[in-house]
């Protein structure tokens, strides 16, 4: 969708990890404002992951997360090359690299730092994609409306690879991406929109978020667009909390030997 030029010049702020949907994202919001500013937040350290994991899921549980990590996303992204091309240009997406002139690096989207950073850039609208959770403190300081791409339905595949877990649980329906406000909880702000996707019997792990990005990006500048104009009060009523539930990475055999296909 191509928007009037004048309406290009919205103050947007991406607030993100590097990566192909981070470029996807950028480009797609091209036609919404000229005057994007990006905020890239760096990689979590391992030993600070692993710290976190081990305290919050235990020891058997944080092993087979890894041992998933280090096998099987790295084989599939060498068997589905060719499946990641036809849906970038089945979808006419543009990966191409965002201009270094328009990023900024921060080590963590909590810093004392990201505030000032904000301050800076007055943005009208945040949009965050892939970084960790904003705490409480940072939330509560920010005055313009934040959203973010969750690529999973919400509230029931709430946290990572909700497509995933949605066909690891035989409940194929509720593949999709959700684009919603976010507020102090993980991924429970009142929904904007959502897209239910049929993946092609092709994809796999490390092609389901892409074909959920293709989606939410036909969706996002008309978004992006209304919030601007309108205010925060752009939602859908959507969100249905008898169902939900926080969702982790899989382990190895959950991968090998549970219901996903």
């Amino acid at each position: 969708m191509s928007l009037p030029d004048a309406k290009k010049n919205h103050r947007i702020l991406l607030l993100a990890t590097k990566g192909v949907p981070t470029n996807i994202v950028y480009n797609a919001l091209t036609s919404v404002s000229q005057n994007m500013e990006v905020i890239i937040e760096g990689k979590i350290g391992f030993q600070h992951l692993l710290k976190g994991r081990l305290k919050k899921l235990g020891f058997t549980l944080t092993l087979g997360q890894l041992a998933f990590q280090l096998i099987i996303p790295p084989l599939l992204k060498i068997f589905s090359a060719k499946r990641i091309a036809e849906i970038i240009n089945i979808y006419k997406l543009n990966t191409s690299p965002i201009p270094n002139k328009k990023i900024r690096t921060i080590n963590s989207v909590n810093s004392v730092l990201i505030i000032d950073l904000i301050e800076k850039i007055k943005p009208e609208i945040i949009l965050l994609n892939g970084t960790r959770i904003l705490s409480r403190e940072i939330i509560e300081q920010i005055t313009c409306p934040i959203i973010n791409i969750h690529v999973g339905i919400t509230p029931q595949y709430r946290g990572v690879h909700g497509g995933y877990w949605a066909l690891f649980n035989n409940d194929v329906e509720n593949f999709g991406v959700t684009i919603h406000h976010v507020d102090k909880g993980i991924d429970t702000g009142n929904i904007i929109k959502q897209v239910r996707i049929t993946p092609d019997k092709r994809d796999n792990f490390t092609t389901y978020p892409i074909l959920q990005y293709a989606f939410a990006c036909k969706e996002l500048p008309e978004i992006v667009q209304a919030i601007v104009q309108n205010g925060t009060e752009h939602y859908s009523n959507e969100f249905t909390p008898t169902k939900s539930k926080l969702w982790y990475h899989p382990t190895l055999s959950q991968y090998l030997f549970g219901k996903a296909k």
